[in-house]
């Protein structure tokens, strides 16, 4: 993630050279995000508010979407909420329909957050229908089944987005966790190891490889003391 945000930055300075001042706050808005993935939450919301007074009407209507993919990022349930309701505000400003699918994502998110696990699904589902060529919702389709403890139906959806990503690093980790409480330990194991591959160089403080790398290492312990 440092070297996401090294380039990220130079991507920025390059684009300040040629692009509108607008088009360079609205692309800025996109990555918001990669600042907490990063650890960075404090640069996150100086970007932000920076952005905020730079910004002008009527595109500053679009800034609740800055603030819901860093309060999403932040797993803050109660502000993302309060971000949907501008983020709807603008969609209805600018007959923006194609936004809706990230709306219906980030409120299965706030749902699984909250623990409400089948209104997750519906929200993912309803995405689903919009968006069917998003394949990472399946996975948090599944992910949302495995918490429900309905593992067949957890494997299925994720092996949906498998299927198109089998590298994918986050959906072989929830891959793993789905057979390992299924008692498929072998299997498990298998895809946690295909996970970490991928995160091998991930910076230490990186939570979805310190997870997987915490993981790993508990379920080697517990393999050791069964031997």
């Amino acid at each position: 993630m440092s070297k996401s945000l090294k380039y990220m930055d130079l991507k920025f300075a390059e684009m300040g050279k040629f692009a509108p001042l607008l088009m360079v706050l609205m692309e800025r808005m996109d990555t918001l995000d990669k600042y907490i993935i990063a650890g960075k939450n404090d640069v996150a919301f100086q970007t932000i508010k920076a952005i905020e007074e730079q910004i002008t009407p009527p595109l500053d209507k679009f800034m609740p979407f800055g603030y819901l993919a860093i309060y999403l990022e932040l797993e803050d349930a109660d502000n993302a909420e309060k971000a949907i309701e501008g983020a709807e505000a603008a969609i209805q400003a600018f007959r923006l329909e194609v936004a809706r699918t990230e709306i219906l994502g980030a409120q299965g998110k706030i749902h699984e957050m909250r623990g409400e696990y089948e209104q997750a699904i519906l929200s993912f589902q309803k995405q689903l229908e919009l968006e069917p060529t998003a394949a990472t919702v399946n996975k948090d389709i599944g992910r949302c089944y495995r918490k429900l403890k309905d593992f067949k139906k957890a494997e299925e959806y994720v092996q949906k987005t498998l299927k198109i990503y089998p590298f994918g690093p986050n959906t072989n980790y929830e891959m793993a966790l789905v057979y390992h409480d299924m008692g498929k330990k072998e299997k498990a194991m298998e895809h946690l190891k295909k996970a970490l591959s991928v995160w091998e160089e991930a910076d230490p403080e990186y939570k979805p490889a310190k997870k997987a790398r915490d993981k790993y290492a508990e379920w080697e312990s517990h393999t050791s003391k069964v031997q």
